[in-house]
């Protein structure tokens, strides 16, 4: 029969000593066992006890839990329950998704040699989507160039034989004019062999077996429409594209001219308009006059470009096609997204906030208020109603505040505009929301609509995924929280995973009202990170169960000279938690 010695003679081998801290000896009702206490990422710290009826049992399950302590951060090991609403569920370690056995733990070298990682044919999966998407943004690039290189010889064409049609007819009304040609200007790149290329690409593909072969090969087809994007040829032709209608205009309207002037001749009244006058005139009038440079043009041009591809170092291999075709604006249809549950890489949480901050700082003063904005509890209020109520559309303010007085929400505006207009809140106002007009109560009402227009603009986003918490997914703007804070007082906690890809929000603070009955008019700043959603940028799929999450704590304890037991354990906190996994809304 097992005794509490046999349990404390196991603990203390594996340096547990049921004094201070866990794993405790436990014993109830007759029972024994321990007290362990589980890290959960998602739930928190879980208080559970392990009942033991022999000694093997014990050393089996001290071990794991021993094994787990000191593996858990430098290979990522995780754990389960079976039943999250008892106090002595069965414990399931895994390993990448994998249920490891005591076994396994034993011998962990051995069986990271033999473990074929299920994250590899998402690998593969995202890589192949990326090359896919690359060859498209490719194949477009080509046609778009081509495209409009034969636009613009067909335009050049056009422009030659009118301009040797008006250099004829000048000959003809100057009588000694010496005739000249247009000489066209010169296109480069005539040269077509985009298919082939595109064929020679797609064979090379499908030769490739490594990751890193794979990653190199996405590399340098995004090299291929950086160069392609960075053609001075193209953005010559493009200016050309532009700039010939205007001369073909032009130009015609000089035969025009002549050709009134040449039949005048023939009649016994003469015209007393000067044609040369008017050939002055149109040149002076023409459209061509506004046009900049072709080479202040292509300077502009690749500013644009540069810009896209700054950040482009800091984008992983499997997602480079989606950046791609985002920032290069494409119009080519996107393959489906590849969603393998529980296999897609998640950021640490550090790392989430120290990569969004980057991307916080490059925001303009403007985009930066509408996140602070966005931060504060009732002007997010504010923002969800507007954009409910679709009335950022609406062209006249007084018909969006009629809206709002239907739908009985003109007093949530009314308190907001106070509560800012409130002398003590000067110094925030315009440290954060400068965005904000407050000359009257319709410029604030315009200006609101502004914030909810500058943040449809701007997003960021990550290439891996990550988890957090929130109350309401039915909201236009939805505030996440890397913390749970809500199980305690809502006794349900929504739980979102968000995709790698989806856009979000970043503030550096959140503006909340003073907790005080007798000025409840002010507002604080308080340091906290905030990450929220808009509605119509993110699709969510929501699990159909919720998991209901026990949380228990230690009621009786008996301190003796060598060791402490827990005599009873009792329940603290009970909570439903719904998952929702959240995307990227397809066709954005």
């Amino acid at each position: 029969m097992l005794k509490k010695e046999d349990i404390l003679k196991v603990l203390k081998k594996y340096g547990f000593y049921s004094l201070n801290r866990a794993p405790y000896l436990y014993q109830s009702d007759g029972r024994l066992g321990v007290y362990f206490v589980w890290p959960n990422k998602q739930y928190g710290h879980l208080e559970r006890v392990s009942y033991f009826e022999d000694e093997a049992s014990v050393e089996e399950a001290i071990f794991k839990y021993w094994w787990f302590t000191n593996n858990k951060d430098q290979y990522c090991i995780t754990v389960e329950f079976d039943d999250y609403e008892i106090v002595n569920p069965t414990i399931i370690y895994k390993y990448k998704n994998c249920i490891l056995t005591v076994e396994e733990m034993r011998n962990f070298s051995a069986f990271l040699e033999q473990y074929v990682d299920p994250k590899e044919e998402l690998i593969r999966k995202q890589l192949s989507r990326s090359v896919t998407i690359l060859l498209s943004l490719l194949k477009e690039k080509y046609k778009e160039q081509n495209e409009t290189f034969s636009k613009v010889t067909e335009y050049s064409e056009n422009l030659r034989t009118l301009t040797n049609t008006f250099y004829q007819k000048l000959k003809e009304y100057q009588r000694d004019k010496k005739e000249e040609a247009l000489e066209s200007e010169v296109l480069i790149d005539t040269h077509d062999d985009s298919e082939e290329v595109i064929k020679r690409l797609e064979e090379e593909f499908k030769m490739l077996t490594g990751f890193d072969e794979i990653r190199d090969f996405i590399n340098t087809l995004a090299h291929c429409i950086k160069e392609l994007d960075f053609s001075e040829a193209h953005f010559q032709n493009v200016y050309l594209l532009n700039r010939y209608p205007y001369e073909i205009q032009d130009v015609t309207k000089k035969i025009e001219v002549l050709n009134q002037q040449l039949k005048m001749r023939k009649k016994i009244f003469k015209s007393k308009k000067d044609a040369l006058e008017e050939l002055e005139s149109i040149d002076h009038t023409s459209e061509c006059n506004k046009m900049i440079p072709v080479e202040l043009f292509i300077e502009t041009e690749k500013k644009k470009v540069q810009e896209k591809y700054d950040l482009i170092k800091e984008v992983s291999e499997e997602f480079l096609g989606d950046y791609l075709a985002t920032f290069l604006e494409s119009q080519i249809t996107l393959p489906p997204a590849i969603h393998v549950e529980g296999t897609i890489e998640e950021i640490d949480k550090k790392r989430l906030i120290a990569t969004v901050k980057k991307a916080y700082e490059k925001l303009s003063e403007t985009e930066k208020s509408a996140c602070f904005v966005a931060s504060c509890a009732i002007l997010r209020e504010c923002l969800h109603v507007l954009m409910s109520l679709g009335a950022l559309n609406e062209i006249n303010i007084n018909e969006t505040i009629s809206k709002i007085i239907v739908n009985q929400k003109i007093d949530l505006f009314n308190t907001a505009y106070q509560t800012l207009d409130y002398y003590t809140n000067a110094k925030l106002r315009v440290k954060y929301f400068s965005i904000l007009k407050m000359n009257s109560f319709e410029t604030f009402m315009l200006s609101l609509v502004d914030v909810a227009r500058v943040l449809k603009k701007i997003e960021f986003k990550i290439d891996k995924s990550f988890f957090a918490y929130f109350t309401n997914v039915d909201k236009e703007v939805i505030p996440l929280y890397l913390k749970n804070v809500f199980y305690s007082s809502h006794k349900t906690s929504y739980i979102g995973i968000v995709h790698p890809e989806t856009p979000f929000y970043y503030s550096p603070v959140e503006i909340v009202s003073k907790i005080d009955i007798l000025d409840n008019t002010e507002l604080l700043e308080r340091e906290s990170d905030t990450i929220f959603l808009l509605k119509e940028k993110i699709d969510v799929q929501r699990k159909p169960d919720k998991l209901v999450v026990v949380k228990f704590e230690k009621e009786r304890l008996e301190h003796n000279k060598d060791y402490t037991v827990i005599l009873q354990m009792k329940e603290k906190s009970r909570c439903n938690y719904i998952e929702n996994v959240i995307y990227k809304k397809q066709g954005e």
